[in-house]
């Protein structure tokens, strides 16, 4: 049975801040050099790279629809399995194996340890909080020596029933697990269908639109109220934070 945890006050201003962890924590086009060097991917990098991370996502969003959860490790590996035989790569097992064990070293975008250092000055709560397993999540963390920003680690693989962000249920049991409430609740993202599925649930929201993509744009949805923020790094969420302090603050 899980313990009843103490719901965290916000009367003080600080904030719950959930943190998602692949592109925007850490850059999933990091793998791009691996890549080129592989002579069966070598220039249809861009391409693949994209695709496998379309895939990727897509996978989740099938899984959680049909009911039929496997880890996000699952959704990684037949995500490239498919795009090996799109672009007709002939890759063989230890590469294959080589490029997902290389999603466990994913670099930390720059801006992310001194950002997540001014949020923790300024006396807010910082989480991680992804789609991976917590050994996947620790792993990236411990190597980009960032699990000291961070409170705790909350994944949906340690749901009592896992479903994949954006379904409610992802963030209800962030709430559940910091013990906080949707309005001191934030989710910092860079995917827009996180951004809409937090918003929803009534978080407050910045989405993270880093410089290299410009021209990446927020679903148009006539019901959402879309980000609360916009933002091109971390650097930027303490004031953004403080700007909107929670109601009663």
């Amino acid at each position: 049975m899980r313990a009843t945890l103490r719901r965290f006050s916000s009367s003080s201003g600080r904030a719950t801040l959930a943190f998602d962890m692949y592109g925007t924590t850490f850059d999933v086009k990091g793998l791009g050099s691996m890549m080129r060097a592989m002579p069966a991917i070598d220039a249809k990098e861009p391409a693949f790279n994209s695709m496998w991370r379309a895939k990727q996502l897509e996978y989740t969003f099938r899984r959680t629809c049909m009911d039929a959860y496997r880890p996000m490790t699952v959704a990684t590996r037949e995500a490239l399995d498919f795009c090996c035989e799109m672009f007709d790569a002939e890759l063989s097992e230890e590469e294959r194996e080589r490029l997902c064990g290389a999603y466990l070293l994913l670099p930390a975008f720059a801006d992310c340890k001194p950002g997540l250092d001014q949020l923790a000055a300024a006396n807010h709560r910082c989480y991680a909080f992804s789609n991976g397993t917590s050994s996947d999540v620790r792993c990236l963390l411990a190597n980009a020596e960032l699990s000291g920003s961070f409170v705790d680690t909350v994944v949906v693989d340690d749901m009592p029933s896992p479903v994949f962000k954006p379904h409610a249920a992802t963030y209800a049991y962030l709430m559940e697990r910091a013990g906080s409430s949707e309005e001191d609740t934030w989710l910092v993202s860079s995917n827009p269908f996180d951004i809409l599925g937090a918003a929803a649930c009534g978080w407050r929201t910045a989405w993270m639109k880093r410089g290299e993509r410009p021209n990446y744009v927020m679903d148009p949805w006539a019901d959402s109220p879309g980000p609360t923020v916009v933002v091109s790094s971390f650097l930027e969420l303490a004031d953004a934070v403080a700007s909107h302090p929670p109601c009663g603050a």
